[in-house]
């Protein structure tokens, strides 16, 4: 599994698929669409998009609390699917939005806070993680 994070508008996508999109059946899945269910075939790639922005629309439906968890089982499921086939692979895009002036909204600290907490269990889960700022990767793990 991979995670790509970095700036908003930084080449994350244009660099992944350049650099990391192994298979010519590749699923592409957007904040408002679900992962699952994940197809049983081989030599396939997933790629998740804009992390942020699913973790703020599940604020909107699940306790807070319980998002971590949730998340967690999701990135379990997400790495079983990989490991139990040939060639697949699961890739994570996400916007690192934890820089910067801390804002003054609670809901919106939370919000921030929660993508941070998330990212670091997404980190532990992945094989490769890169940091795209201005087009450049630098790979973290």
């Amino acid at each position: 599994m991979y995670f790509i994070t970095g700036g908003a508008f930084n080449g994350k996508i244009e660099w992944t698929k350049n650099n990391l999109v192994y298979t010519q059946n590749v699923k592409w899945v957007k904040e408002e669409e679900s992962i699952f269910p994940l197809g049983s075939e081989d030599n396939s790639t997933i790629v998740i998009t804009n992390l942020e922005k699913r973790i703020y629309c599940m604020l909107g439906q699940v306790d807070s609390s319980k998002i971590r968890i949730i998340w967690v089982q999701m990135l379990l499921d997400l790495k079983n699917w990989e490991l139990h086939g040939n060639n697949r692979h699961v890739l994570i895009i996400g916007n690192d939005i934890t820089r910067g002036i801390v804002p003054m909204d609670a809901s919106i600290r939370q919000f921030r806070d929660l993508v941070g907490w998330l990212y670091q269990d997404t980190v532990k889960y992945c094989d490769d993680v890169y940091k795209i700022w201005y087009g450049l990767p630098t790979k973290l793990k």
